[in-house]
């Protein structure tokens, strides 16, 4: 019996797809649908490697709040102490999509009751920490797919 882990079974459909499946197509839907599938495989095929990357984006966010708290201690503990509260109180055991709902909306709720230039730091950390996720996971794209849309 030949024994694979997730990785490597994930990587057998892969190649099974793109090379014997891939080049029998002739319908352009078909076709796009694999590919689509083999995207989605190398995706989860480096979740299982490398984890959620969720869960990185949570790390850096914490640490960029981790330290706005610290400059704001001087001149503001009060919204300080509120951030510090919004982050403590995202329950990580749904997991880190979830957590990072919870984290960002404790967070903004927190913003829409500060000065206006806190305010809009914090608007400015969570959009560009969104932006630089955004950029990471579109590489996930299929874009035969995409281009089937138009």
């Amino acid at each position: 019996m030949m024994v694979l882990d997730s990785v490597q079974l994930l990587d057998a459909v892969k190649r099974s797809l793109s090379s014997n499946v891939l080049p029998a197509l002739e319908d352009e839907f078909a076709r796009v649908q694999i590919a689509a599938a083999l995207k989605l495989l190398e995706e989860v095929s480096e979740r299982l490697e490398k984890g959620d990357p969720c869960d990185d984006l949570n790390r850096i966010v914490v640490s960029d709040l981790t330290e706005l708290t610290g400059r704001l201690q001087k001149e503001d503990p009060e919204t300080a102490k509120a951030i510090q509260e919004a982050v403590a109180s995202a329950g990580n055991e749904d997991g880190p999509r979830e957590y990072y709902r919870q984290l960002v909306e404790g967070v903004w709720a927190v913003s829409k009751n500060t000065d206006p230039e806190t305010h809009a730091e914090i608007l400015n950390l969570l959009i560009n920490r969104n932006l630089e996720a955004a950029e990471k996971d579109a590489r996930w794209i299929c874009p035969e797919a995409l281009m089937s849309l138009i």
